[in-house]
């Protein structure tokens, strides 16, 4: 959990309660890690598709191109286990340049959350593939507030899980 933080983790634009959240993230290479301290979590999916007029209209159009984003604000305590996990990922695959200063960012990881919405019995299951990590941004904060980190991620991959099955856009 967040320590003394009260706040619900905010998912996807959801804010289920702590018993009905789990995250998991999974560098390639290391052991899975489960990353307690969320804020927050957002993920999306577009399709840009082409299109061919005729007249000022559309007469046909292309199954077009997908693009995934993602980015997750962790509290620092779960900001310190995820950049351990990635820089034993880099290690274990020799990412490191000259004067041993290791390179995260090249690590590929996967993100599985689950989570309940407010007064549903579902579960909602998605999985962002293939990530990387693009920007780290701390946020120190003082007093009783708690001091974050705040990921942005190229994901490769979005799919949600829908009855079992692995649903995407494209």
């Amino acid at each position: 959990m967040a320590g003394a933080n009260n706040e619900y983790p905010l998912l996807d634009g959801f804010a289920p309660s702590w018993a009905d959240f789990s995250l998991k993230i999974q560098p390639v290479g290391v052991s899975l890690l489960t990353a307690r301290d969320v804020k927050s979590l957002t993920s999306g999916s577009t399709v840009e598709i082409g299109v061919q007029k005729a007249g000022g209209r559309v007469r046909q159009t292309t199954v077009g191109e997908v693009s995934h984003e993602g980015s997750f604000v962790l509290y620092l305590s779960g900001a310190r286990k995820f950049e351990r996990a990635l820089k034993d990922a880099a290690l274990a695959q020799g990412f490191v340049r000259d004067g041993g200063v290791v390179q995260v960012s090249l690590v590929f990881f996967q993100v599985d959350y689950l989570f309940t919405p407010p007064g549903s019995v579902e579960i909602i299951e998605r999985r962002l593939k293939g990530c990387r990590l693009l920007s780290d941004n701390e946020a120190p904060a003082e007093g009783t507030d708690a001091t974050t980190v705040d990921y942005k991620i190229h994901v490769t991959e979005r799919v949600k899980v829908v009855d079992g099955v692995e649903i995407a856009l494209l």
